[in-house]
């Protein structure tokens, strides 16, 4: 059962401790808004207003937020949706800078005091009048603002109806910047970066097939943005400094928050004394734009005191962030970026390969797109690059809540599946690997891109009579397992811990699906599926649902044992591809001797020339159904047989009996898969008992004389199958 938005929602707020909200641009898929207005911009909804009652009054968990400008004020405005009648105090988490001046407050328009922060940096500020008093809201929905010179930086505000839980903790935010602040450079800092050796290689499991760059499980922490409002021609400077200039490593960027492609974008590493940064530019038209900080090295993390126009705006600033290198795929058009499989609240930006350190060229918080799938506080930019982008940084949102982890995907296509598959919309749609005729959803399910798989059909190591059965068979033993992947059982397996779903569609099996931590690869933000021949494409659990594929019918959770072997003891285990390629797994492979091959040629040379060409007409009349798009969706090789084109080739084989078999033997030598099917049903009723006994025995455990394991396959049993047929000729 697909969970319901506000179960998804309310679980990520639970998992943030109800305190991750957003004060700046909710961005759109191409990291910028459509401008409003020089004088009044509007941002869009990042996660959806609540209002959460906590058991002590309720409290406000926003990021609805809209941001104006009357020219000479910035408003940061919060939507809060009250749900009782009654009397709230008021408390907002936010930046105060040096020398600002006090926030005025306002409740649908009219004021009702003002926020008066008591230092720089972030913290719990109340809403005053004269005293911290209560204000009346009816329920409904209101509208709170907050109104400074600059954007007034609120990441959330929280009202409750009683006193003390209104007022915000502020001991993960002390905690965290007093870590970073005790931080410091390495004694030979000076030595690795002149080497570039400070910025790592980006850290991957094996992804076969797939032609993107990710890293899995990626810890991120906060590091300092702020969203400013400037006027064209304006001239600003951004300048960190610190005691020891040698001690932190910032590197700053700032650039239009509604085109940072063209709008203007400026970044800056290492300027005049030590390792500090600077920024002075021209404003090209009035606008907001951000100012971000983060440390050169994810590795050395710190603090500065950050400058704006010569004085100083705030002390102790953070610089963190985790920067991942993505520059090994080089990519141009329209390409994917985003964070997935969330703990926290991410935020993601993406720096170009221009110049070093790059210009940032797409941003975003909360990604909410046209598709089904819900993002959550995940971040997403889907925009066209039209040059290549070296780094992405994943950083959170919220200051209060620092510190997360994410799995961070990078440089991905959209799929064009979505128009094969009516309930999958194409804003879901994420290629994850080219379109393939080796291998299909079983085999992907099973780790495995070398081969097409169909455990029921007749050929195949685990056919059993039961479908079901025989996908028990391969679920529990496919050849992966040898190289440490973890099998699957249906036992237990419940719609809540799958790892692989089974379709169906009127009791016919028709495809699989699977998700992390399947055979340990990656499988993007919900599920991954193979279908058939078409690309790997990412997409929402039920999105492939419909005629051909029918819905889910079956589970499969992972055993949490891993298989057994001597290389595994000394490995670790690897993954199927990983192993082939180090001579510990072998698939099977079966050929023609040489005098099978010369008595093939010659059982050919001796059938009728009229009948060799009758066959190779109506065969290939029943070959060219196969590139028919109606048929690549689907991964059991029957398929192919439903044609009139079929039953004719299928009919005139019939007719020529035995004598007509070597052509078939030698189609399927040559590389033509499927005519295993017409193969099988001319000579299994007489000679099944041949295949019966190959596939039992390719079943068996099986290695070299060097100790690989002998993976089986289809393909092998079939030219096993020819080889015994062939001896009866």
């Amino acid at each position: 059962m697909k969970r319901s938005k506000g179960m998804q929602l309310g679980a990520l707020l639970a998992a943030l401790l109800l305190v991750s909200v957003a004060f700046v641009p909710a961005v759109s898929a191409q990291g910028a808004n459509e401008s409003k207005g020089i004088n009044s911009v509007e941002v869009p909804l990042g996660i959806e207003k609540h209002f959460i009652d906590d058991g002590r009054g309720g409290e406000g968990i926003l990021k609805n937020v809209k941001m104006t400008n009357d020219g000479k004020y910035a408003y940061t405005k919060f939507e809060v949706d009250v749900p009782v009648t009654g009397e709230y105090y008021v408390t907002a988490w936010t930046m105060g800078v040096n020398g600002q001046e006090t926030i005025q407050a306002y409740l649908d328009s009219d004021p009702i005091g003002y926020l008066n922060t008591s230092e720089d940096g972030w913290q719990s500020a109340q809403l005053q009048n004269n005293t911290f008093n209560p204000i009346y809201l009816s329920n409904g929905t209101h509208v709170f603002s907050f109104k400074n010179q600059d954007i007034p930086a609120i990441e959330f505000i929280r009202l409750a109806k009683q006193k003390d839980a209104a007022i915000i903790s502020d001991t993960n935010y002390r905690n965290y910047i007093n870590t970073l602040k005790a931080k410091s450079l390495p004694v030979n800092y000076k030595q690795l970066k002149s080497q570039n050796q400070i910025e790592g290689a980006t850290i991957l499991t094996s992804n076969p097939e797939g032609d993107y760059v990710y890293q899995l499980n990626t810890n991120f922490a906060y590091t300092y943005y702020q969203a400013f409002y400037f006027t064209s021609g304006q001239n600003v400077v951004f300048e960190t400094r610190k005691s020891d200039p040698y001690a932190s490593d910032p590197v700053m960027f700032l650039f239009s928050a509604y085109d940072p492609v063209n709008g203007g974008s400026w970044s800056n590493d290492d300027w005049g004394n030590g390792y500090q940064s600077k920024i002075s530019a021209t404003i090209p038209s009035s606008g907001t734009y951000y100012l971000l900080l983060r440390s050169y090295s994810s590795s050395s993390p710190g603090t500065s005191d950050l400058y704006k126009d010569g004085s100083l705006y705030a002390s102790n600033v953070a610089l963190a962030g985790t920067n991942v290198y993505s520059g090994g795929i080089s990519k141009t058009g329209i390409l994917n970026y985003f964070t997935a499989k969330l703990t926290g609240d991410s935020r993601l930006w993406l720096e170009d390969s221009s110049s070093s350190p790059g210009k940032i060229r797409g941003y975003n918080d909360d990604y909410s797109g046209s598709g089904d799938f819900n993002w959550g506080l995940a971040s997403r930019v889907k925009q066209q690059f039209s040059s290549g982008i070296n780094y992405a940084l994943v950083s959170t949102y919220s200051s209060s809540n620092p510190t997360g982890t994410a799995d961070l995907y990078m440089k991905l296509d959209n799929s064009n599946i979505y128009s094969v598959f009516p309930n999958l919309k194409a804003d879901d749609a994420i290629k994850s690997a080219p379109a393939s005729a080796t291998y299909n959803c079983i085999s992907w399910s099973g780790g495995i891109t070398n081969t097409w798989i169909w455990p029921p059909n007749l050929g195949s190591p685990w056919y059993d009579p039961n479908p079901l059965t025989a996908f028990d068979k391969f679920y529990g033993n496919n050849p992966s397992r040898y190289s440490g992947a973890m099998t699957y059982t249906r036992t237990g397996a419940t719609v809540d811990n799958s790892v692989v779903d089974l379709w169906a569609s009127g009791g016919v099996y028709t495809h699989a699906s699977v998700k992390k931590p399947g055979n340990d690869h990656p499988h993007g933000y919900d599920w991954e599926s193979k279908p058939g021949g078409l690309m790997r494409t990412l997409h929402p659990r039920y999105a492939l649902r419909g005629i051909d594929y029918g819905d889910v019918s079956n589970y499969y959770k992972q055993t949490g044992t891993y298989a057994s072997g001597a290389f595994l003891q000394t490995t670790g285990g690897m993954t199927f591809e990983e192993s082939i390629k180090r001579g510990l797994t072998i698939p099977e492979k079966v050929e023609l001797s040489g005098d099978e091959k010369a008595k093939l040629s010659n059982l050919i040379d001796n059938i009728p020339e009229e009948v060799k060409q009758e066959f190779n007409t109506k065969y290939g009349a029943w070959k060219e159904t196969w590139d028919d798009p109606n048929l690549s969706i689907y991964s059991n090789p029957r398929m192919y047989t439903q044609s009139r084109q079929y039953e004719e080739f299928l009919n005139y084989s019939k007719e020529q009996g035995k004598a007509i078999w070597p052509l078939l033997f030698q189609k399927y030598e040559q590389g033509d898969d499927l005519v295993k099917e017409p193969l099988i049903g001319l000579t299994y009723t007489e000679y099944g008992s041949f295949l019966d006994e190959i596939r039992q025995e390719s079943a068996k455990e099986r290695y070299t004389a060097e100790g690989a394991y002998i993976a089986p396959s289809e393909n092998a049993n079939i030219m096993k199958y020819i080889k015994k047929l062939l001896e009866l000729k």
